[in-house]
């Protein structure tokens, strides 16, 4: 039986105000939306919520010295917590694209893009996942299907029964 529930989106930056419309738009949408200031606050709300589907973090979020920057909350969320991760562009610069590179996200927007453009990124974003989940589905199925030829190859007089 498969349950259908809200898609969840976590925004990720400084701005308050600027996070605060973006949540409102999504939730509109339908979406379920949790709003992060910091790095901190983003695993809280991770730990909280126990799912977040997709994060969509700023590129110039700035961490307190203590804590990491925009990029590097990025990757940690997608490397240790599965989050697919939609990057807004703050201001990009040549000195950031190696550092861009060290996530594999799921697209990057400009913060001045139009909601339109947010809710399409998300959107695209969101079919992304579903796409690389049903591969990953098809990929263990045929693995499993291939389990018996496997073994019989390895010891073709043994009676398997699976």
């Amino acid at each position: 039986m498969v349950v259908n529930r809200p898609k969840r989106i976590m925004i990720v930056g400084n701005n308050a105000i600027t996070c605060t419309a973006r949540a409102e738009l999504f939730n509109e949408a339908g979406y379920t939306v949790t709003v992060a200031n910091t790095a901190t606050e983003a695993f809280c709300q991770l730990e909280s919520e126990h799912t977040i589907d997709i994060a969509l973090i700023e590129t110039g979020f700035e961490g307190k010295p203590e804590e990491i920057d925009g990029i590097d909350l990025a990757r940690v969320l997608q490397e240790e917590h599965a989050v697919a991760v939609v990057l807004v562009s703050t201001s990009v610069s040549l000195d950031l694209l190696p550092r861009l590179s060290l996530v594999d996200s799921y697209g990057i927007i400009d913060q001045h893009a139009s909601e339109l453009s947010f809710l399409a990124s998300i959107e695209i974003a969101f079919k992304r996942r579903k796409a690389e989940r049903r591969a990953r589905e098809e990929c263990l199925r045929k693995l499993l299907a291939a389990i018996p030829d496997i073994i019989s190859i390895n010891n073709p007089e043994s009676i398997y029964a699976l």
